[in-house]
């Protein structure tokens, strides 16, 4: 005999949303070719942890990047480095989105959850607001939303989690 569990709230507890607004959303693409020197710049350029955020996206032939680098104001001078190392990628396209918002859900026990990003995408959905980026990662979930969009993302995800 198998028991299978499901865990179910009709608003999902979660431990809180940190947003952060101001900040911008890189995005490259490239040739799958150059991944691995695409890592070790990304490497070098967040040894200090200079990044709040960072997805990969492997769609076999190309790659994309999307970077939120960390600081609530645009460091020029940084942004400048940082368009001149990606642009040297062979074969890179580069794009800077600014102001964009990064939203964080937090827990209990994402990871353990089947459909927790749906959940936070269904509502935002069904308000017709853009997501960006979504990434998941342990018992969070990362959300990048044009910065004007934050008080309808919350008043959206409020449909679904106990904000």
């Amino acid at each position: 005999m198998e028991t299978i569990a499901v865990y179910w709230e009709a608003q999902v507890r979660i431990y809180g949303l940190t947003e952060r607004r101001g900040l911008s959303l890189w995005t490259v693409d490239f040739p799958h070719k150059e991944s691995g020197g695409c890592a070790e710049m990304l490497a070098e350029l967040d040894a200090d942890g200079s990044f709040d955020l960072v997805f990969f996206h492997d769609a076999g032939t190309t790659g994309r990047l999307a970077l939120v680098p960390g600081g609530e104001d645009a460091s020029r001078p940084r942004d400048a480095l940082l368009w001149q190392r990606l642009e040297a990628i062979p074969g890179a396209v580069v794009t800077r989105r600014y102001p964009v918002a990064l939203l964080y859900l937090h827990g209990p026990h994402f990871q353990d959850r089947y459909g927790i990003a749906e959940a936070a995408l269904a509502p935002l959905r069904r308000h017709d607001i853009p997501i960006l980026a979504l990434g998941c990662a342990g018992t969070s979930v990362h959300l990048v939303v044009a910065d004007l969009m934050v008080d309808r993302v919350r008043a959206a995800l409020a449909e679904t989690f106990v904000l």
